[in-house]
């Protein structure tokens, strides 16, 4: 490996999870100002690195994360964990840059109880997710109530549908989602059984996504700036290489809980809040459900597409022609007809219709 090579390890999945990607992104960021490049490797690669040199590792589940961790240190390197929550005995071993996970599920805690919720749920944890089981030691520890914790042990399907059953029963009137994916996935079934939200319950997700946004009601979330995660995770890559530190180092960014309409935009400033973990057989099949695919598919293509060819999406659902279109984003038909072929194309769909229904069911479940 070459000095000015940065490696980077990231954990294998079905499709690329866009927060993944954007890590990436703010790595390369970085790294290209700093005149190197980013090189990926997996586990056999490990040999052929510099002893001594830290790898950054890239991944969602403890026991990959852990494994991955153990094999750089064994190859003679420096682990750097890269992800949304570092487990304590990672932190033992290995320098790593997360956020401050346990900080902000206390703040939305407190805020969905100053706007007036009584009893709060934590829907959609999976428990070989680092991120998932910190959610859950923190909700537990401040209502002392496991029963307020619904874990995804098969799919997110029948995960929600046991929340719904317990709902009218524990007079739940708050959820916080693990994620944006679970909190669109409830929110449309919710009022397909006739439930409001907000005026029945709150619900906030978290990771700010690009449907959360835009959902028809828009979703109040926790907004963990990845791309600046990847642009940090260099900069410790540096100072490590650079000071061949033996102390751990942990860099944890804040996050911002971003107010809008799943939460009837209630506001509150100023907010201040008042060990180890058995990850056990955890639901590693719970990144691949069908249910969960769908959305973070969805998800990572409006990534990669750029302002206006999101406005297109968005007005494909409102079934408008191209002129329409074109009148309204102020664009040629021309250049709109090109914009949503390209997206077809890009997506794997095979016409605009296929689309439209996808984005409908995803932002409108009364349109479903």
């Amino acid at each position: 490996m070459q000095k000015n090579e940065i490696c980077v390890t990231v954990q294998p999945s079905e499709k690329e999870f866009f927060w993944i990607n954007n890590i990436l992104s703010g790595m390369l960021k970085m790294a290209t100002r700093q005149e190197c490049v980013l090189k990926n490797i997996d586990e056999s690669d490990l040999s052929k690195t510099e002893k001594g040199a830290p790898i950054l590792i890239v991944g969602y589940t403890y026991r990959w994360v852990k494994g991955m961790a153990e094999a750089v240190v064994n190859h003679g390197g420096k682990p750097i964990i890269v992800g949304a929550c570092l487990h304590p005995d990672l932190k033992e071993n290995c320098n790593g840059v997360d956020f401050e996970l346990t900080e902000i599920v206390r703040r939305v805690i407190f805020y969905l109880e100053q706007a007036g919720c009584k009893r709060t749920a934590l829907l959609g944890v999976n428990r070989s997710s680092i991120a998932d089981r910190e959610k859950e030691k923190t909700i537990i520890s401040m209502h002392n109530d496991a029963c307020d914790v619904f874990v995804c042990e098969k799919s997110l399907s029948l995960c929600v549908d046991g929340f719904i059953e317990s709902y009218k029963q524990n007079h739940y009137d708050g959820v916080l989602c693990v994620n944006d994916t679970v909190a669109i996935f409830l929110i449309n079934k919710l009022r397909s059984l006739g439930i409001r939200v907000p005026e029945d319950i709150m619900v906030v997700g978290i990771g700010n996504s690009n449907l959360g946004q835009r959902h028809e009601i828009p979703i109040t979330s926790v907004n963990f700036d990845y791309v600046e995660m990847g642009r940090q995770a260099i900069r410790v890559w540096r100072f490590v290489r650079k000071n061949n530190v033996s102390a751990r180092l942990t860099l944890s960014l804040p996050c911002e809980l971003i107010i809008r309409g799943s939460t009837a935009n209630f506001s509150l400033n100023d907010l201040k809040p008042d060990s180890d973990y058995d990850f056990g057989d955890g639901n590693e099949a719970y990144y691949y459900d069908p249910d969960v695919q769908s959305i973070i598919r969805i998800e990572a293509f409006l990534e990669n597409c750029d302002d206006i060819d999101r406005d297109i999406l968005y007005c494909l659902t409102e079934n408008l022609t191209y002129t329409e279109m074109a009148e309204k984003l102020k664009l040629t038909d021309r250049a709109i007809k090109y914009r949503v072929a390209k997206m077809i194309k890009n997506f794997g769909a095979k016409k605009r219709e296929d689309l439209s229904d996808i984005m409908k069911s995803l932002l409108n479940s009364e349109l479903k």
